[in-house]
């Protein structure tokens, strides 16, 4: 099994760039499955009201939802991607959005200094809307998912190494070093994969076993880190704005130069509404706090 994250901001096309690894892996005869990161705090598979969720809720430790069509394991908890992995027997696994886990990584952004603020010692390619646009960023390879779809896979059969066991080297160091450190020079051109000399199976086995999993990071944090939500992030918008139109609203002195400037109630009045419309059309850029002073 070969495992490798796919990490960006919203909408720089991820999700689209891993649809077209997935026809094209697949096309090679290849097997793929994905899983997707879930950054929203209040997100649930279940409906609340359907009896799956009574079930999970009476304190089932997993529930099965099996229907016509699809299957669904619902189990009430978080659960590390070393444990997902071993019940997955897929050639390659795609984590959508997995910014913890130790594994080979693309990233999709719009601009440069996004991929910057992304990348790691894992990342080995970029793609997504910047691809259209550059060859080259950040001395990494970009490929756009819809021209040079190809040349992007060619390159992830390449670079992508069978799975390693993620463990601490406390666990086991057989190669002389942890999975993290050997995962990292496999990427770098450093290091051969052949250097773990685990088999597959021996890999799952000790993933089941291993008392500290470096993988477990990107499940676990996936309910308590930030929230990319379009739900969430329209909140703090309306939020911002009610502050921001709060702050205008409350009395208010000019100072020129430092010396306050008596305003009369018409000027006054006009201030605020164009205090306001500016608010309303940049509330992404200010900052504003009901009792703050504005020079």
């Amino acid at each position: 099994m070969k495992v490798f994250s796919i990490v960006g901001i919203r909408a720089s096309g991820k999700t689209t760039t891993i649809e077209q690894i997935i026809r094209e892996l697949k096309r090679r005869g290849k097997t793929v499955s994905t899983i997707k990161i879930i950054f929203c705090p209040t997100f649930s598979i279940d409906d609340p009201k359907s009896n799956t969720a009574r079930h999970k809720a009476a304190g089932a430790s997993s529930v099965i939802a099996k229907g016509k069509t699809e299957t669904a394991l619902i189990i009430p908890e978080a659960v590390d991607n070393n444990k997902l992995l071993n019940l997955n027997h897929s050639d390659y696994v795609i984590l959508e959005g997995d910014y913890e886990a130790p594994v080979p990584r693309i990233v999709c952004a719009h601009q440069p200094k996004e991929v910057e603020e992304r990348m790691n010692d894992f990342t080995f390619a970029i793609s997504g809307r910047l691809a259209d646009q550059y060859d080259k960023v950040c001395n990494l390879p970009a490929f756009s998912a819809l021209s040079q779809l190809t040349e992007l896979v060619d390159l992830i059969e390449e670079k992508v190494y069978d799975r390693l066991p993620n463990v601490d080297a406390k666990v086991c160091s057989a190669c002389g070093a942890d999975c993290v450190a050997l995962g990292s020079a496999i990427i770098q051109g450093e290091a051969k994969r052949e250097l773990c000399t685990l088999s597959q199976a021996a890999v799952c086995q000790l993933c089941e076993q291993a008392a500290q999993v470096k993988l477990v990071q990107g499940a676990v944090t996936a309910s308590t880190g930030p929230c990319q939500c379009g739900c969430h992030k329209l909140a703090k918008e309306t939020e911002l704005k009610k502050r921001a139109l709060a702050a205008v609203n409350l009395p208010m002195q000019l100072a020129i130069n430092g010396e306050k400037v008596e305003l009369s109630h018409s000027q006054e009045a006009e201030l605020k509404q164009l205090l306001a419309s500016f608010v309303k059309e940049n509330v992404h850029s200010i900052k504003l706090n009901a009792g703050d002073e504005y020079e």
